[in-house]
């Protein structure tokens, strides 16, 4: 039975029982006396253990510390970075956003020049036909004028002509010593006038010239009508020429030559006339001033 059923059943029981944990309890404080040594043993074996890691804890976490502020460190650099980069995007951005603007002001610039070429185009078009019209009546306006220029210019020599032929024959002071200098090597030649009274001042320029030559003038032989005191006989022939009868020519010829050369060097048109014999009585030179055709 495992419970008394009496008191004194139950003193016993309660007296066993209390034997029996008073030895349980001097028996656990032997066992824990034997063995507080190597608990000691283990405890600081323990602690060691913990304290190195913590140690070594430590320096992970110091480690770590270290590197999460080279991170942080990096991290701030890298945002600083980002912050710049953005920045330059941002401009970069403001750049192209003032080049786009640019860009469609050029593009404007550009229609609204290609348009004023394009106007300028047609109106350089019309300015040439325009030009081509005026070309066209300038050149009218050109050959009228040459037209006119060419009729006044005929009309100025028939005035010229007109008026040499009123004026008659002439000769200036220089162009008679000249024509005297290449009459000279023939002085003594004999000589005979026929002039138009109209022609009275070149009679006596001519005659001059012949007298300084040493030219030797006879009366005149066709009347006792004379003109410039005696100087020549008077002759309604046009013209100017030397008279020479032909027999007589060879002796007169270098003389003539010499009269004639000197007088169209001065730009005077001169002739000769070789007459026959039976035609002409007289044997010396005659020098024909008609009035100038």
């Amino acid at each position: 039975m495992l419970f008394p059923g009496d008191d004194a059943g139950w003193l016993d029981f309660f007296g066993a029982l209390y034997i029996w944990f008073t030895s349980l309890a001097v028996l656990c404080t032997a066992v824990a006396l034997i063995a507080s040594g190597g608990i000691k043993r283990y405890s600081d074996r323990i602690g060691n253990a913990q304290r190195l890691q913590i140690a070594e804890a430590k320096e992970r976490a110091s480690k770590a510390d270290e590197r999460a502020g080279k991170a942080n460190q990096s991290a701030g650099e890298a945002q600083e970075r980002a912050a710049k980069l953005e920045t330059r995007a941002s401009e970069a951005e403001a750049r192209a956003t003032t080049s786009e603007a640019e860009i469609a002001k050029a593009n404007a610039a550009s229609k609204q020049a290609v348009a004023k070429v394009a106007d300028a185009e047609a109106r350089s078009a019309e300015a040439s036909a325009k030009a081509e019209v005026f070309r066209l009546d300038i050149a009218k306006a050109n050959e009228s004028a040459a037209q006119a220029n060419r009729v006044a210019e005929q009309e100025r020599l028939v005035r010229v002509r007109i008026e040499e032929i009123m004026g008659g024959w002439r000769l200036s002071t220089e162009a008679r010593a000249r024509l005297t200098e290449r009459l000279k090597p023939f002085a003594g030649t004999e000589f005979e006038f026929f002039a138009n009274p109209d022609e009275s001042p070149f009679l006596t320029v001519i005659d001059k010239a012949m007298e300084e030559a040493g030219w030797k003038r006879l009366s005149p032989s066709l009347g006792p009508i004379t003109l410039g005191n005696n100087k020549a006989s008077i002759l309604y022939i046009p013209g100017l020429f030397v008279e020479v009868r032909e027999d007589m020519l060879s002796r007169y010829f270098p003389a003539i030559q010499a009269f004639i050369n000197g007088l169209m060097q001065e730009g005077l048109a001169v002739k000769a006339n070789v007459v026959k014999k039976e035609s002409m009585e007289s044997t010396t030179l005659h020098i024909v001033i008609g009035r100038r055709e």
